[in-house]
């Protein structure tokens, strides 16, 4: 039954109502008693809706999520043990190292690192085992003799090393160093007639400095929870000014094939560069002007190029500084191999 409202007599009438932008219901003709009751109603439904949908997203979640996982400390210690115990990786690496040598890309002896390690692979299981190519085509490249001296005006072995790719220098160079350092295009003409048959001293000499501390340091609880939590290595903001300043040589304007250029229509023989490091640690790299011809040809036309130990190389600068000549003989041999011109990695998989 109505009564004069439009009421149930039970209680609130049902009306066609409007819910607005806040979620109210509103309605001409209806009271807001009654209004509020609705929207009781409607925001118990909607706690009920979400109720019942947290329940059933938590009847659906995997045991895994709940189970922490078993922890086989018995297979644990078996694999520190063959870690510890049984490990082959140093006789392995060591072989690589010490008996075949430097592997550059394409080379005699990266050939035979390869099959060295395909039948090792084999020989202690793994299945799949095989050379997989990859990459542009590269000449196989190798040093087979370096030799580096200075001779006047005093004799010293000269620790050196080649570029990768970089040509052999057809024989022996015996003949005067030259200080040649081309940092931008208004550095060439105080050069030009002067360097024919030169080998140039192409960089600045390297800065060093003493060494007041250990080369090497073990972190301690401080360092390690601070490198966890923040990501900072403590190590190297406390002792890195211990360690010998490195170059900041930079050419400006001109780059390594123009300058390269400019030393080969002036007849430069061989070049060399001042190398980071010290103690007689050389660090030789990629030839600056054959990375991105990687041919026989690209190779042969560029021009001999080493970099020399620091020490060294800054003791021929000081001399050739005070306008006293230097004389050195140096050769260069290298080897090529065009048979394959791919590069491989070796892979395999084990079994089970």
């Amino acid at each position: 039954m109505h009564n004069s409202r439009g009421d149930y007599d039970g209680g609130p009438s049902i009306p066609m109502f409007v819910i607005d932008g806040d979620g109210n219901a509103t309605q001409a003709g209806v009271s807001d008693q009654d209004s509020n009751y609705w929207n009781k109603v409607r925001n118990h439904m909607n706690k009920s809706i979400w109720g019942l949908t947290i329940a059933a997203a938590l009847i659906l979640i995997p045991s895994w999520v709940t189970t922490q996982e078993p922890v086989y400390w018995d297979i644990v210690d078996r694999i520190r043990s063959e870690g510890f115990d049984n490990s082959e990786v140093m006789d392995n690496a060591g072989y690589l190292a010490d008996v075949i040598g430097p592997r550059f890309t394409g080379s005699p002896n990266m050939r035979q690192a390869q099959e060295w390690a395909l039948a090792r692979m084999r020989e202690i299981g793994l299945s799949e085992v095989e050379r997989e190519p990859w990459g542009d085509e590269t000449v196989g490249w190798e040093v087979q003799r370096v030799s580096v001296h200075m001779t006047a005006p005093d004799y010293q072995m000269v620790i050196a090393y080649p570029f990768a790719l970089t040509p052999g220098t057809q024989g022996p160079v015996v003949t005067n160093a030259v200080i040649a350092t081309i940092q931008s295009p208004e550095d060439l003409d105080g050069y030009r007639g002067r360097l024919d048959g030169a080998i140039v001293l192409a960089t600045p000499p390297m800065p060093t400095s003493p060494r007041f501390v250990q080369d090497a340091f073990r972190h301690d609880e401080e360092s390690l929870g601070v490198f966890e939590t923040e990501g900072i290595d403590l190590l190297i903001n406390r002792h890195a000014r211990g360690q010998p300043e490195q170059s900041t040589f930079r050419r400006q304007g001109i780059s390594d094939a123009e300058v390269e250029a400019f030393y080969i229509s002036e007849g430069v023989a061989v070049v060399l560069t001042a190398s980071i490091g010290s103690d007689g640690t050389v660090y030789a790299t990629g030839h600056p002007t054959t990375r991105d011809d990687r041919t026989r040809s690209g190779v042969e036309n560029a021009l001999p190029t080493l970099a020399v130990a620091s020490e060294h190389y800054n003791r021929i600068h000081r001399i050739l500084e005070r306008g006293i000549p230097v004389t050195m003989d140096i050769e260069v041999r290298v080897g090529f191999d065009e048979s394959d011109q791919r590069g491989y990695n070796v892979i395999a998989e084990i079994p089970g």
